[in-house]
């Protein structure tokens, strides 16, 4: 009697497990389409904000263009574009948000992200002679995001010219929270001793599509007497 009642009490535990196990199943794939339906309205919504906002832009470029720059109304319209401009800025950010469904995001820490790619460059190039001084904020929030992708954009960025071979040279490597209204964080790099190159940079197509998905921006300056250096924000989630 005693073995019957163990029998039936262990197998109301596993029926019960496999309730709550289908449940919770049932539960995250409701919850896994409406964050999508939500992600796609707000997506739509972004894409439907781009054109007026780019009629914005456009109409007080052509108003500052043949109108006098010293008239009354002129800071007023430059005030208009540079709000017209940042909220374009805000809508693209938030379509490539929108858009970047695929992305497995976790809390990282960028400096963790920054310091691998770095090794994974230097790994590719060891002989490059060049020494690059990494100086990490050590106060930065953590950072929702893909660390494989972003990684795999840094990596691209760091590949030559930045590591290029040479005799010797300093690089600087750094990461920072921004300044200003934007509360970003901040990955720069400048290398004041990277030869001049003729070649172009290679194809930063998925870099910068990364970076977009994550909401980010990327500045990059080669100039033609030598030199390689670029920014690269993150938005900084609050979740």
């Amino acid at each position: 009697m005693a073995a019957l009642l163990i029998a039936v009490t262990a197998a109301a535990i596993l029926a019960w497990r496999e309730w709550t196990w289908r449940s919770a199943v049932v539960s995250l794939r409701e919850e896994r389409d409406r964050t999508r339906d939500e992600l796609s309205g707000v997506s739509r919504l972004a894409r439907d904000l781009r054109s007026p906002l780019q009629g914005v832009l456009g109409n007080t470029e052509l108003m500052m263009a043949v109108g006098d720059s010293a008239a009354p109304a002129a800071e007023e319209l430059r005030d208009i574009h540079d709000n017209a401009a940042r909220a374009a800025d805000i809508v693209r950010t938030i379509a490539a948000v929108a858009d970047a469904t695929s992305l497995s995001r976790r809390w990282h820490d960028l400096n963790d992200i920054v310091a691998r790619a770095l090794d994974s460059c230097r790994a590719e190039v060891p002989n490059a002679g060049v020494r690059v001084d990494f100086e990490r904020s050590e106060r930065l929030p953590l950072v929702y995001v893909d660390g494989r992708q972003l990684e795999r954009a840094l990596s691209a960025l760091l590949q030559p010219p930045a590591l290029s071979r040479r005799e010797s040279g300093t690089a600087t490597l750094r990461t920072r929270r921004g300044e200003g209204a934007d509360d970003r964080l901040v990955v720069e790099f400048d290398d004041r001793s990277a030869p001049a190159q003729v070649d172009p940079l290679e194809d930063l197509a998925e870099t910068r599509r990364i970076l977009a998905a994550h909401g980010g921006r990327l500045a990059v300056d080669r100039p033609l007497r030598g030199g390689y250096r670029f920014v690269l924000e993150l938005p900084v989630w609050t979740m």
